[in-house]
């Protein structure tokens, strides 16, 4: 069994919180309505589109933003939990919480979406796919969401989209804030957290912390994250600020495999962190920035494992990754009447090894690895509204990686308004790359011979936003079309760019508030994903996602919740055995999850927090042979100062 993180973690989060929180309740004269939970509202600008802040009535309805208040109000403990709710997102997880979690945007493939911190590129490991089931919503004042192409702003792995996470920023204003919450649920699941900004005029300090375990159900299936996150600015000069952002999270899990065949044994222990020093320039119409970010993650596994020839070892193997980023960005963006201009450049160094790639053969030699790549990336964009209802973005991109094909990838957007109506359509064309991961790599049988190259995808959106109902109807739409080529597919130990893939669909949203006291949401993806090689659907992606959320606010100290998802009409796979992993594509059942959530002010200071995940007790297995939990409850508490 892996070894445990010391509780005492957990105990120091909620104890220094609690303390702090005392000692700053001595201002007697801050008034009730600052502490309180954050109404429900969009801000007025995102970046996740193109870099640079846009009104949100500027942006397509392939946009998700999700406020720090909306986080709070659905009791968010990790990223999975927020992209669960946005249209067109797919998340798999390997059976119950901490389990490995898969994101399919748009039915591409899960190393399709790069997620990034304040611009900064998280460090996505040896598969290149963040492991986002550990990464949690500590000091994030929002998150936004791409869905298509991004390849043009963000360069590799953008062909499915982006997810990029804001920490929270409070430069400029005289800040004094502490929140610590304490939680405890079903299956001996503990979860503390504190969160502190403190600012004045010329600097600014936010810090986010957080510390969680559970057992979850089955043996060998605990689960224990320790995270933190901050970030400090100085104003250097009028015109110009440092910043410092920081990111570390360290989690370990048992690994109990599927249900038919229960591991008591594997486990992993994964830590990654961030840091990153950069500047930014404001003056007049011209602004920029420039960062250097160092990433690291490292992924330990112990396993029980049975060779492959005679005589047949079976053993307990250790085995391991490293994954070293550095990463160099600047941007320069200059505004004219009517538009903005940028200009950006990224040159990136990954050095990835591994002790042995042939860990579950123990009648092998260990077979170790070591590669580095390296890329350097330019970009170019213009935004430029040529009249009062109609916006262009026009934007280009050149990758030279030095193991693979460069990559060119283009994109045109066009936004047009209809004011007097309430409507704003849009339609975009796109390309996208993502170059091999250094698991295609490393287990390509015959890299001399068949030289792998970036996948390559064309995209389609169109799509309208429309207000009815003096504003409290807001509807969208979008269909999309992407066609991936040169999918990196494997015959015998040997990778190919051989694949293509299409995915293909239909997004709708609804956001209703009838009354002052309720909300209403309902969100609908139909999608289609085929392999074009062999004709068959691409495994986990549900041809119908269904989303929806009922908010009321029955007194103003008290809001109750009601959130579902339901995946519908998919398919998964029975995986053979090593050397082969033949697989069986079958159907799988259909599921519907509902969860509560209620949460009570009881003073200005203090809030008590409850809810029931799986209320209607629904089994299923979102990945095939890993069960998810039945129904489980939680109470906790809040205090901000």
């Amino acid at each position: 069994m892996h070894k445990r993180i010391n509780k005492i973690g957990l105990i120091l989060v909620i104890g220094l919180g609690m303390a702090s929180s005392t000692l700053l309740a001595g201002d007697e004269d801050t008034e009730a309505s600052e502490n309180m939970l954050p109404e429900f509202e969009l801000p007025p600008y995102v970046a996740v589109v193109t870099r640079t802040p846009l009104p949100l009535d500027k942006v397509s309805p392939s946009v998700s933003y999700i406020s720090e208040a909306e986080m709070i109000q659905n009791q968010d403990r990790s990223i999975v939990d927020v992209l669960a709710r946005q249209p067109g997102v797919i998340i798999n997880t390997s059976g119950t919480k901490g389990g490995l979690s898969s994101l399919f945007m748009r039915g591409t493939n899960s190393d399709h979406t790069g997620f990034f911190l304040d611009g900064r590129r998280l460090n996505p490991g040896f598969s290149n796919q963040f492991d986002l089931e550990f990464l949690s919503i500590d000091n994030l004042s929002s998150v936004e969401v791409q869905r298509g192409a991004s390849s043009v702003n963000y360069g590799s792995a953008g062909i499915g989209g982006v997810v990029s996470l804001q920490t929270r920023s409070d430069l400029g204003e005289k800040t004094e804030s502490v929140t610590a919450e304490a939680e405890l649920g079903s299956y001996d699941s503990y979860r503390g957290a504190l969160n502190a900004s403190f600012s004045d005029e010329d600097w600014a300090l936010s810090l986010g912390a957080s510390a969680f375990t559970t057992e979850n159900k089955r043996n060998n299936d605990d689960f224990e994250t320790l995270n933190l996150n901050g970030r400090f600015e100085y104003q250097l000069t009028e015109y110009l600020t440092g910043e410092l952002v920081g990111f570390v999270s360290k989690s370990e899990k048992g690994l109990p495999d599927v249900i038919t065949n229960q591991n008591d044994i594997d486990s992993s222990e994964i830590e990654t962190g961030l840091i990153s020093p950069g500047l930014r320039y404001k003056n007049g119409n011209l602004s920029g920035q420039v960062f250097y970010s160092k990433s690291k993650q490292t992924l330990d596994t112990e396993s029980l494992e049975t060779g492959f020839s005679f005589p047949f070892v079976t053993e307990i193997v250790n085995a391991g990754s490293v994954v070293e980023s550095d990463e160099f960005y600047a941007q320069l963006d200059s505004e004219f009447d009517g538009g903005v201009i940028s200009l950006g450049a990224l040159y990136r160094n990954d050095e990835i090894e591994s002790n042995n790639l042939d860990f579950f053969n123990p009648s092998a030699p260990a077979r170790p690895f070591f590669e580095r790549f390296e890329q350097i990336g330019f970009w170019s964009q213009i935004q430029w509204q040529i009249a009062d209802a109609l916006e262009v973005r026009l934007g280009g991109r050149y990758d030279r990686y030095t193991d693979f094909d460069s990559s060119f990838n283009g994109s045109v957007e066009v936004l047009y308004s209809f004011t007097d109506f309430g409507t704003v359509v849009f339609a975009k064309l796109a390309t996208s790359s993502a170059p091999p991961s250094a698991l295609d790599v490393a287990f390509d049988g015959d890299p001399i011979g068949t030289a792998l190259n970036p996948e390559e995808s064309t995209s389609y959106e169109i799509g309208a936003k429309q207000r009815l109902l003096s504003s409290s109807l807001l509807l969208s739409a979008v269909v999309f079309r992407n066609e991936i080529d040169d999918l990196i597919g494997f015959a015998g130990s040997d990778a190919f760019n051989v694949n293509r893939a299409t995915t293909e669909g239909i997004e709708f949203t609804a956001q209703y508030a009838p009354i002052d006291i309720l909300d209403l949401g309902l969100s609908y993806t139909y999608l289609t994903a085929l392999n074009n090689e062999t004709g068959k659907r691409l495994l986990r992606r549900p041809r119908h996602i269904l989303q929806a959320s009922a908010w009321l606010t029955p007194i103003s100290k008290l809001d109750i919740g009601l959130t579902a998802t339901g995946y519908f009409d998919r398919e998964d796979a029975i995986f053979g055995p090593p050397p082969t992993f033949s697989t069986l594509q079958i159907n799988q059942e259909d599921y519907f999850v509902v969860d509560i959530r209620a949460d009570y002010q009881l003073t200005e200071y203090v809030t008590f927090f409850a809810r029931v995940e799986n209320l209607l007790d629904e089994v299923y297995d979102s990945v095939l042979g890993f069960p998810a939990l039945g129904r489980t409850g939680s109470i906790g508490a809040r205090l901000t100062f």
